[in-house]
């Protein structure tokens, strides 16, 4: 079974002076303005559905739950049946007009908003994955539950396990930006059967590693499923990285993905396009004669533009850059960095090195075609705890100049080198119960192409041993 997806990489317009619900409301509008002439161009290549960002209605301007409620819509649910598109309720609203979209384009819209209601506290506001199928109607929604210090939103008492069926017969999960470091919901829906999945989110990258491409390949390839992941625009190399990631057709890890990754700071608008295969056995489709007509008398499609052609750009006001944090997200790290010259024989350019922290040791070997010896690329391993929630392990191959770990928390600069390998192979041993995301990234922070990367998996009942292996 196959399908075309759409991923919006959107920038979101705002206005720091909003202070009453007609003027969030008039900035909503203006960004839905903007997803109807992405929408048009994704319908135009082909796309059944359309994912776009997390805040890509309002950008993350709020600093406590009265902001957030200035932009809050109570979003149906989905026993409701409702389209915004016909109901008074939400006329003049951004969820009407997009419900309106969707119909018109016959197109299936997956969009991030504020989801406002009623509970004991009085109102409570939400950060809400919202899904709207060819007819307007919203179909499903999910409140994002792992807050990334999201003060101003509520969450559920456990994470939702939410899901949709579209008429072109695939079932997609959902979940939201920093929920994908978490078991629930994601691997839990994995669990239950589902392998498409759509993903909004304002990522916050950590250069050299951690990058938004990095943690949605590596999760795509260890779960085998399929993601569609639209990131923000704003802010470029801060938070910027999407793509779309083919690996939900029982390939055993083999697939293929389309990715954009900034090389700046300035924000960018991108849409990325591509077919995607799945597994038989979905949803049966759904297709009614009214929605075959609709799509008799959508607009004709030429000759299509490149997978990642670049959309002007949207953004207004003043730039709102996400600071990059002075440090990464763990406070303190055991780690063990080994320099890979030191392990290559007089002449020799293929190096192999053992790094070891703890109970985690990480082996690589290296084919160097070109050596920078200011660059030092070494093994390191690392264990940290991740934002004080979880304890994270790294195995990972990088340039580091300072012959310490600090090269894990280099920054933008870290991204680039010009040591040139032709051939990588890092393996570790992990806890069998561990989950792992495997990534390669070039100089510049892109996930290396799916056909140059190899990923083993193998574990017995103590043990999980996972290789990466890249060749030029």
């Amino acid at each position: 079974l196959e399908y075309t997806a759409a991923v919006a990489q959107q920038v979101a317009k705002y206005d720091l002076r909003a202070r009453t619900p007609r003027q969030a409301q008039a900035v909503m509008l203006a960004n839905a303005a903007a997803f109807n002439r992405t929408a048009i161009e994704a319908k135009r290549r082909g796309a059944q559905i359309v994912v776009f960002p997390e805040y890509g209605l309002t950008a993350p301007v709020f600093a406590a739950q009265a902001d957030a409620l200035l932009y809050g819509t109570r979003v149906p649910e989905p026993a409701e049946r409702a389209v915004p598109c016909d109901a008074a309720e939400y006329e003049g609203s951004a969820l009407g007009q997009l419900s309106c979209i969707a119909r018109q384009l016959r197109l299936v819209l997956v969009v991030d908003m504020v989801d406002a209601q009623q509970c004991e506290s009085g109102q409570c506001a939400y950060n809400t994955q919202v899904a709207i199928d060819e007819q307007g109607m919203v179909v499903q929604k999910y409140h994002k539950y792992h807050l990334y210090g999201e003060s101003y939103f509520n969450r559920s008492a456990l994470p939702e396990l939410r899901w949709f069926d579209t008429s072109f017969g695939v079932r997609f999960g959902m979940f939201v930006c920093f929920d994908l470091l978490f078991q629930a919901p994601p691997a839990e829906l994995v669990a239950s059967g589902v392998r498409d999945f759509v993903f909004s989110s304002w990522w916050v990258n950590f250069p050299p590693v951690l990058l938004s491409t990095q943690v949605q390949s590596g999760w795509a390839r260890a779960h085998g499923v399929n993601l569609l992941a639209a990131n923000t625009g704003n802010g470029g190399l801060r938070s910027s990285g999407s793509g779309i990631y083919s690996y939900g057709a029982g390939g055993g890890g083999q697939g293929s993905e389309v990715t954009t990754f900034p090389s700046s700071n300035a924000s960018d608008a991108v849409l990325l396009v591509h077919q995607v295969r799945t597994e038989e056995g979905g949803p049966p489709p759904q297709a009614t004669a009214a929605a075959a007509e609709a799509e008799a008398a959508a607009p004709p499609s030429s000759s299509s533009p490149p997978a990642a052609a670049k959309l002007p750009s949207l953004e207004a006001g003043i730039p709102l850059m996400v600071p990059l944090p002075a440090a990464a997200p763990w406070l303190s790290a055991d780690a063990s960095v080994v320099p890979l010259a030191a392990t290559c024989g007089a002449g020799e350019r293929v190096c192999s090195a053992t790094a070891s922290v703890g109970a985690l040791v990480c082996k690589a070997e290296v084919l160097v075609t070109q050596w920078v010896p200011e660059e030092a690329l070494s093994l390191v391993a690392l264990t940290t705890m991740y934002h004080d929630l979880f304890p994270l392990e790294l195995c990972a191959v990088l340039p580091c100049p300072q012959g310490n770990a600090s090269c894990v928390f280099g920054g933008p600069d870290a991204l680039t080198s010009a040591t040139r390998l032709s051939h990588l192979a890092l393996a570790a041993d992990w806890d069998a119960s561990a989950f792992a995301l495997p990534f390669a990234s070039t100089s510049g922070g892109n996930v290396l192409p799916s056909c140059a990367l190899q990923i083993t998996d193998a574990k017995d009942a103590l043990v999980r041993r996972i290789t990466v292996s890249a060749a030029a």
